[in-house]
């Protein structure tokens, strides 16, 4: 089935395939997806069309398939593209490309948009040259390179990565129509991209465009996306990645605030109701183990916590922005920790500990299946630790730092390590222990910076106390839930937890 697009793309109103330049000229389409008989539900879907000649034009959908970044904004690699400028050399070793070893590709660097330089324009845009046999569009957040052809990203061993594309059909005189093959979909929504919307490769226009070319119910005018974020995340795909899938792609985000972001996007698509399983089925070959330990950035400096600075105090600036920097490491780590449970423990069912190891020893007795209110309230409690970890990355930056300027500990995750094996384990250890041992020690926190006056990071610490109790509550209702199902008395079961995977000293 062929949608035709309601007025010509090239002319004097959107620009000339002369004019095209490398970045190509580009339009905005939602399509959405014909309604669920069984739950009068509809699904919208935002795509992009790159316009690189009178004969030659492309659709692929608009946000990234890896971590939600703005694909509509990539810089293309095109089979014959002309650069007069030398690219700088690569800052790394580029993935096998789709047709190796006949292709050859050379990237210029782009950093993760969590970087002040990029996000403030302060670098000239990256220069891309490609001899591809096939176009390609290469996302901005972390250089993952798809076919506007076939949709395939050069990174071909990662699970569910491929675009949805459409062919784009020339009718003449810069009338174009995309071929939807045997999906139901109506165009919802068809406009040029706005200044805010063009790709960083891409020169702003010297005017404005004001053209209005109306087609019955199609949306011509400059309006953004209304079903989701410019650079949200999209429905899932025709395969269906469950809230699983999407909480190990969290885990395996490096850059804080990228991970932040995402985090936020998931949590939005889940109240949408676009996430709409929590696991992948059983016999599934896509179900994957999350990472035992999640990456960061290479430049943050991790060491042993016996190896940290430690403060007494919180007087003076210096050992405020010490403590600060303390709390933000452990903030992240809780983020990963809220998504490790969704991805560890979320779609399967209740382990009883009995017998249980450390790592990945075999539970000895299992139970129901958590219900979805089990990933539900884990994620309303990531995302909580998403705005925690939020609080202080700003108040360090106000306070003349940021965050990675200090070293960082890894205990936390020691812990996820240690309690893999079984959802009581994590319970006990995690959400009952150290997150309580947190509420001991916030009250004394907090009055070492009402003490030095800190007035805006005595609000923020006492937010993320009172949350704080909240996720320690949640902790203690689902261990509670889980014994219960397998008929383990709680205090005992709890303590013995506490005696085989818990190092550490507990007030009685």
């Amino acid at each position: 089935m062929l949608l035709d697009l309601p007025f010509p793309l090239l002319g004097s109103d959107y620009g000339d395939a002369s004019g095209l330049g490398a970045a190509g000229l580009r339009f905005s389409l939602v399509l959405r997806y014909g309604t669920d008989s069984a739950t009068s539900t509809t699904t919208d879907l935002p795509f992009v069309l790159v316009v690189t000649g009178p004969s030659s034009a492309y659709c692929i959908e608009a946000v990234c398939p890896h971590s939600g970044g703005p694909l509509h904004k990539g810089a293309l690699l095109l089979p014959d593209l002309e650069d007069l400028r030398p690219p700088p050399p690569p800052t790394r070793s580029p993935p096998q490309p789709l047709d190796a070893p006949e292709t050859v590709v050379v990237t210029a660097a782009r950093r993760c948009p969590s970087t002040a330089a990029d996000s403030a324009g302060d670098e000239p845009p990256p220069i891309t040259l490609s001899c591809h046999a096939e176009p390609m569009i290469e996302c901005p957040w972390h250089l993952f390179r798809y076919s506007l052809v076939t949709g395939r990203t050069d990174y071909d061993d990662e699970l569910g990565r491929a675009a949805r594309v459409y062919p784009v059909v020339v009718l003449g005189d810069s009338n174009f129509a995309v071929d939807v093959g045997n999906d139901k979909v109506t165009l919802l929504s068809f406009r040029p991209y706005d200044r805010s919307d063009r790709p960083a490769s891409e020169p702003e226009p010297t005017e404005d465009i004001e053209a209005d070319h109306s087609n019955g119910d199609v949306q011509t005018e400059h309006q953004p996306l209304t079903h989701s974020p410019p650079d949200g995340l999209p429905s899932p795909p025709p395969s269906g990645w469950p809230l699983e899938e999407w909480a190990t792609r969290v885990l395996e985000e490096p850059e804080p605030r990228a991970k932040a972001r995402l985090a936020e996007l998931v949590k939005a698509e889940w109240d949408a109701g676009r996430i709409p399983d929590v696991g992948w089925p059983d016999d599934s070959p896509h179900r994957r183990a999350p990472p035992d330990r999640p990456p960061r950035p290479a430049s943050l400096a991790v060491r042993a916590p016996g190896q940290m600075k430690r403060s007494s105090g919180g007087g003076s600036l210096e050992k405020r922005i010490v403590i600060l920097h303390a709390l933000a490491n452990i903030e992240l780590w809780a983020i990963d920790l809220g998504f490790d449970i969704i991805a560890r423990f979320a779609a399967r069912p209740v382990a009883s500990p009995v017998g249980a190891g450390t790592g990945d020893a075999p539970s000895a007795a299992t139970g129901p299946r958590l219900p979805r209110e089990f990933a539900a309230d884990f994620l309303a409690l990531a995302l909580e630790e998403v705005r925690h970890f939020g609080f202080l990355a700003a108040r360090l930056e106000a306070l003349g730092s940021a965050f990675g300027a200090l070293p960082v500990h890894g205990s936390l995750g020691d812990s996820a390590r240690d309690s893999r094996a079984c959802v009581l384990d994590r319970l006990a250890i995690v959400h009952m222990v150290h997150e309580a041992r947190g509420l001991d020690v916030n009250p004394g926190t907090i009055a070492k910076f009402e003490r030095a006056g800190d007035a805006e990071s005595v609000e923020k610490l006492t937010i993320i106390h009172n949350d704080e109790v909240g996720h320690v509550a949640t902790g203690q209702r689902w261990f509670a839930w889980c014994c219960d199902q397998l008929g383990l008395q709680p205090h005992e079961t709890f303590h013995a937890i506490v005696r085989r995977l818990f190092h550490g000293t507990l007030k009685a």
